[in-house]
């Protein structure tokens, strides 16, 4: 591993996420919180734990960009993983990790959360949170497994 495959400013066992059984688990010095990952879990409060994830594990750095590799995630639900040269590793669309209400009335490419009744789909959402901890934990089996793109401008 180099330098660059462990994030500055940690030790490497600071921190941890995986996944068990229904849930995802992230283990920081001083506990552990849970997120449930089943069909029925409420989409927001996934999303609010994948952003609180990404800033358990940046929460060291003085900045994102030392990191060698980061994840995005915007208000609509979209989550990104980046690397500081403006390369795309990995996308998913909120349409890709929620499942439409059981009466089938979201409509395609409803990139939002707001006023749905979505389901979370737990065999999207499951390979999401372990791309994120792989992104801050081993920065390298991403770039080992995934191809870069590079992308003209990162959102916010």
């Amino acid at each position: 591993m180099t330098a660059r495959d462990t994030p500055p400013h940690r030790s490497v066992n600071s921190r941890h996420t995986h996944i068990a059984e229904d849930r995802a688990v992230h283990v920081v010095d001083d506990g552990e919180v849970e997120q449930d990952l089943t069909e029925t879990a409420d989409p927001n409060e996934v999303l609010a734990f994948i952003r609180q994830l990404v800033e358990w594990y940046e929460s060291d750095v003085d900045h994102r960009d030392e990191l060698p590799l980061f994840a995005t995630v915007v208000d609509d639900g979209c989550v990104y993983i980046r690397d500081p040269q403006g390369g795309e590793w990995l996308a998913w669309t909120v349409d890709e990790w929620t499942l439409p209400p059981e009466d089938g009335q979201a409509s395609d490419s409803d990139y939002s959360l707001e006023g749905t009744d979505r389901r979370l789909n737990t065999d999207v959402i499951r390979p999401i949170i372990t791309a994120i901890a792989q992104t801050y934990e081993s920065p390298s089996e991403i770039k080992q497994r995934h191809d870069r793109t590079q992308i003209e401008s990162c959102s916010p």
